[in-house]
């Protein structure tokens, strides 16, 4: 199955909804994330829906978009020789552990907010002027942090991002912050005209009902070790790299770690362990290197399958 994925075959692009719309069906036959009829969008406000059925689709098709816009970059920017379906098959496979597939919240659509900064930073020349690029990138970070608060933590990151593949210009870094502040500005205004005011638990506690539950912990382990043969495989890669490649991992290196960050930030001050969904995105582009570097690759597809079983077994448990 998975070779099925790695090559350029047109049926590849017809299993990734199918997939999703697996995941989605099962969700809904055997529950396993409850569903509700809010929706969450951060500054933009929270929503009561009628029926949960038409956010529970939504949330399949913003990961499926999601899945997309990962592939498209990896295959535009010629993260390998011949395009491949496979890092969206990885994402999506990961997101069926998360309740955000199946009960979503402006965390998952920061999700393709990313994606879309991301693909913006990858347009950066170093020779050429950046200034609507840096702007259209920051704007997008701001809507992520629109939809959830502790994206915020991208700010300071996306700075270094850019310094990776341009030098400094103080009129790109006034830009940026501009572009950041910009949807920041709507969302108040739209508080102001809603007279809401904004509401978060922010109580540094830590709840100890995660650690009990043996599914979590074992998809903790895995997601784990997944990351670690995912580093071991694009270090491979990047031994023989243009320069180009090099720069543009190093921007992924760098929202690899704004994912730990606001991962590690949620745990602490919301007590939960969804939003490090976020590492799926890189990690997505990461690992499928560590399945075409030996011996990795026996490893890797190993675990790889080990994950794709639990991601159906846990609805039946």
């Amino acid at each position: 199955m998975i070779r099925i994925f790695t090559e350029n075959r047109a049926l590849t692009v017809f299993l990734l909804p199918f997939f999703t719309v697996i995941y989605l069906l099962l969700n809904a036959q055997f529950p396993y994330f409850e569903l509700t009829n809010e929706l969450d969008l951060g500054l933009f406000g929270t929503y009561h829906l009628e029926d949960p059925l038409p956010k529970q689709v939504g949330g399949g098709v913003i990961v499926f978009l999601t899945a997309i816009g990962i592939n498209y970059i990896f295959n535009y920017y010629n993260f390998h020789e011949k395009n491949t379906y496979f890092p969206a098959f990885i994402y999506i496979v990961w997101m069926s552990f998360f309740e955000g597939m199946y009960n979503p919240d402006g965390f998952m659509i920061a999700h393709m907010a990313f994606i879309l900064m991301i693909f913006q930073l990858f347009r950066l020349n170093q020779n050429e002027d950046g200034r609507k690029i840096v702007f259209n990138a920051a704007f997008f970070a701001g809507i992520a942090t629109c939809l959830h608060l502790t994206n915020v933590v991208v700010l300071p990151f996306l700075f270094l991002m850019v310094w990776i593949v341009r030098p400094f210009v103080l009129r790109e870094s006034l830009l940026l912050l501009a572009g950041f502040i910009t949807p920041l500005l709507y969302a108040g205004v739209l508080i102001l005209f809603q007279n809401d005011s904004l509401q978060q638990n922010w109580e540094l506690t830590i709840s100890d009902t995660w650690f009990d539950q043996t599914s979590v912990l074992i998809t903790g382990i895995a997601a784990v070790l997944f990351i670690i043969l995912s580093v071991f495989g694009i270090r491979g890669k990047l031994q023989k790299s243009s320069i180009r490649f090099r720069k543009l991992t190093r921007i992924l290196w760098m929202f690899f770690f704004v994912s730990v960050s606001i991962g590690i930030l949620d745990l602490l001050l919301l007590e939960q362990v969804d939003y490090f969904s976020l590492l799926f995105v890189p990690v997505s582009i990461f690992s499928f290197f560590s399945f075409i570097k030996k011996p990795l690759a026996a490893i890797t597809t190993g675990l790889f399958f080990f994950i794709i079983i639990c991601s159906f077994l846990k609805f039946f448990l």
